[in-house]
């Protein structure tokens, strides 16, 4: 085990100590970094010395390759990490055997990285947490090359433009009270309406009305666009923002944001709320379509194509009760959590990849991923004003418009949205109202 710490001389102030199979040596440094160093080294030095059971002979191309079958897939960040480790195999550093390669080693294959700084580190990082699991787990070597060596230096921060809450504060310390007026963007290249809307909070369909836009919507780069006038609100004592938002009929989390408020959501009476225009809420996406942006490249601006609705009322329902969507660990119930926080439906662990049923006959009113939070979502009209929403999908199978029948698997489950592990979001709501799914499903 080796320990790095500074020391209180003027010369050589970094003292490197290392502890292996009964052994213990000290030495000082003028760097860290020869600390470090040296220290990694005299480790591998002893392992070998120490007669420990080393697998001999594995390749790091080979550790990558295990790495990315046992390890990544426990990650968060696994797409990322088994696209970066396919990319390092071809790397000649790969063909090494494990136990040979060093910290010199390492020190010349980030000299010989043409990418960014900030993309050597992280990669270097990952092979670190390579060489980790091998000495830790496998037993493919003595220690960690990586650790001594010198990251790459950050680059400064570049410029950027002020967040919605920094204007707020800013404006708010100014004297204006009240929500600034409208004023106007000019597009420039990259720009989508759908892209302007997001940025500036406002909702889409208010900034087409309010420049009398029509399809395909086209922009030009240089254009100016008026932006439309906003909301506020002014909290009285009592009141959460959880009620807030659902008096004004706003998406909690969009209220949040424009506000650049962070749980528990502490309010305080007389304080000064902006109210988003964009309601990102089930009950409206059950009636239209989000709108989706043209590609960045361009400056064009259209509706997400949908297929046409299906014609009349939603099939007759075939039981009085609905089918549970999944078979899986109830994680999170319906009404109130922690934090100001409301869940208006419930959350159910699944495997990923695990069929979505649909809880009864009905109609597809909306299938994609347009309500930021739910991840690929499903809403499916019913008889007698019901409505069920199915969110965090990895795959969708249905269509908008589509006919289902009770029990059609609709689409997969998987972890997209707001959430990090496979589940189902599910709801349900007569009219706009949610109740709580578990009165009305059928008992297990």
């Amino acid at each position: 085990m080796a320990t790095i710490s500074k020391i209180d001389r003027k010369t050589k102030p970094w003292l490197a100590q290392v502890r292996f199979g009964g052994r213990n040596k000290s030495k000082t440094f003028p760097t860290k970094v020869e600390a470090q160093r040296w220290a990694a080294e005299k480790e591998i030095e002893w392992g070998r010395d120490n007669g420990q059971p080393i697998v001999q002979g594995k390749t790091l191309a080979q550790a990558f390759e295990r790495y990315a079958e046992e390890i990544s897939p426990t990650k968060k960040g696994e797409r990322w990490e088994v696209v970066r480790l396919e990319k390092l195999k071809r790397d000649t550093i790969a063909a090494r055997t494990i136990e040979t390669i060093t910290t010199d080693d390492i020190a010349a294959w980030i000299d010989r990285q043409t990418i960014s700084g900030p993309s050597v580190r992280r990669e270097l990082e990952l092979i670190s947490s390579v060489f980790k699991v091998a000495v830790k787990r496998w037993r493919w070597a003595t220690a960690n090359p990586v650790a001594a060596v010198e990251r790459p230096k950050k680059k400064r921060p570049r410029n950027r433009r002020i967040s919605e809450g920094e204007e707020k504060t800013i404006l708010e310390a100014l004297g204006h009270a009240e929500a600034p007026p409208a004023g106007t963007v000019t597009v420039v290249r990259g720009d989508t309406l759908y892209r302007i809307a997001r940025t500036r909070n406002v909702a889409l369909r208010d900034l087409i009305e309010a420049n009398g836009l029509r399809p395909p919507y086209d922009l030009r780069v240089g254009q100016r666009l008026r932006l439309p006038h906003g909301r506020t609100h002014r909290v009285a004592a009592g009141e959460t923002l959880y009620g807030i938002s659902r008096a004004n009929g706003v998406d909690m989390a969009s209220l949040a944001r424009a506000n650049d408020l962070r749980a528990p959501y502490l309010l305080h009476p007389g304080q000064l709320l902006r109210l988003p225009a964009v309601r990102v809420a089930v009950e409206r996406a059950s009636q239209a379509p989000p709108v989706a942006s043209a590609p960045a490249a361009t400056v064009r601006a259209k509706p997400a194509p949908a297929p046409r609705a299906s014609q009349g009322p939603p099939p007759a329902r075939s039981s009085g009760r609905f089918l549970w969507p999944v078979q899986g660990r109830l994680i999170s119930g319906f009404g109130p959590k922690a934090g100001g926080l409301h869940n208006d439906g419930i959350n159910i662990a699944v495997p990923r990849g695990a069929p979505v049923r649909a809880a009864e006959n009905g109609i597809v009113a909306y299938s994609g991923d347009g309500l930021k939070g739910f991840g690929n979502l499903v809403l499916i009209r019913h008889a007698d004003g019901w409505i069920s929403a199915y969110g965090h999908n990895q795959t969708l199978l249905v269509k908008r418009g589509q006919r289902v029948r009770r029990g059609q698997t609709i689409a997969r489950a998987g972890s997209t949205g707001n959430v990090s592990t496979p589940q189902v979001h599910f709801e349900l709501r007569r009219g706009t109202r949610a109740v709580d799914p578990r009165r009305h499903l059928d008992r297990a």
